[in-house]
């Protein structure tokens, strides 16, 4: 069983809308509704270990509307998510600083060259989409929590649901969130299953996946070979490369190339595919720069 319980240090208020007074300065409400319902209780304002504990102590004791305590084994109470933004940050978060931003700046230096690609086989907005999305990751990255790789996949996955807008952001939320979920080493592989699961598309159908699911297939294989981590990024990010001049004589059946003659796609790369490959690239070169 899933048992949730907010809090809140203010009132919310609709628009134009006096906010209500019922929560004194000091205090915090517990069990708020999602639509601005009092809380079941009000306490003073604690530290977040102590509103942790409380939540814990009241989720695990009555379920609503069951009535029952939720079993929750031993040493299983990890799923109380409290973010901690002043936490130091360990030589392998500064290096996934150095790659998402990297990254993110590769593809906004590419917004031209993507946005000439899909100017030929698509609507032409590729580029400005991408760009969106990465300027946006470079607002946010300060606040991901960096010390925890799965919870700052989720964070990405927001960050570009939000800002690009359009199938690909949706579709890369879905990558982020699969991939958090995932082991490390399988993280690529279930970002683009679940790509392909949601999106309905496949390799062969000239989109982002032509680059992605060949890439995740060779980070899987050199790691399992026993390469180091920045030489199955690069193994992944040749693969994605690889991909990426497959698809400029590849038919279009997804996508919005698939609307466009066949003809007019002959010699030009799937746009979406050639922004993987680039910030799949990207990566591999921070990994290689932190390695040396």
């Amino acid at each position: 069983a899933v048992g949730t319980m907010g809090v809140a240090l203010s009132v919310c208020a609709l628009p134009g809308v006096k906010p209500s007074d019922r929560l004194s300065s000091g205090n915090m409400e517990l069990g708020l509704g999602i639509h601005g319902e009092p809380g079941a209780e009000t306490a003073p304002i604690a530290s977040a270990d102590e509103v942790a504990a409380r939540i814990l102590e009241k989720i695990t004791s009555y379920y609503v509307p069951l009535k029952a305590p939720i079993p929750v084994p031993a040493g299983k109470l990890e799923g109380t998510i409290v973010g901690n933004p002043g936490e130091p940050a360990t030589p392998s978060a500064e290096t996934l600083r150095a790659a998402i931003a990297d990254a993110a700046n590769a593809i906004m230096q590419a917004e031209e060259k993507l946005t000439g690609m899909d100017q030929i086989v698509g609507d032409g907005d590729c580029g400005l989409t991408f760009a969106r999305g990465a300027r946006a990751i470079l607002e946010d990255l300060p606040k991901y929590p960096l010390n925890h790789p799965a919870a700052t996949a989720i964070q990405l996955g927001l960050t570009v649901r939000r800002s690009m807008g359009g199938s690909s952001g949706g579709l890369y939320d879905l990558f982020f969130h699969a991939a958090a979920g995932a082991l490390k080493e399988t993280s690529l592989q279930a970002g683009a299953a679940a790509m392909m699961r949601y999106g309905g598309a496949a390799p062969g159908m000239r989109t982002m996946l032509d680059a992605l699911v060949p890439a995740a297939e060779s980070l899987l294989s050199a790691l399992v070979d026993g390469a180091l981590p920045h030489e199955a990024a690069q193994a992944a990010a040749d693969a994605a490369k690889e991909g990426v001049i497959k698809t400029s004589t590849m038919a279009a059946s997804a996508g919005r190339s698939s609307y466009v003659p066949a003809a007019q796609l002959n010699n030009t790369p799937d746009p979406g595919a050639a922004a993987a490959a680039i910030w799949l690239e990207s990566v591999a070169m921070t990994l290689r720069s932190a390695n040396s």
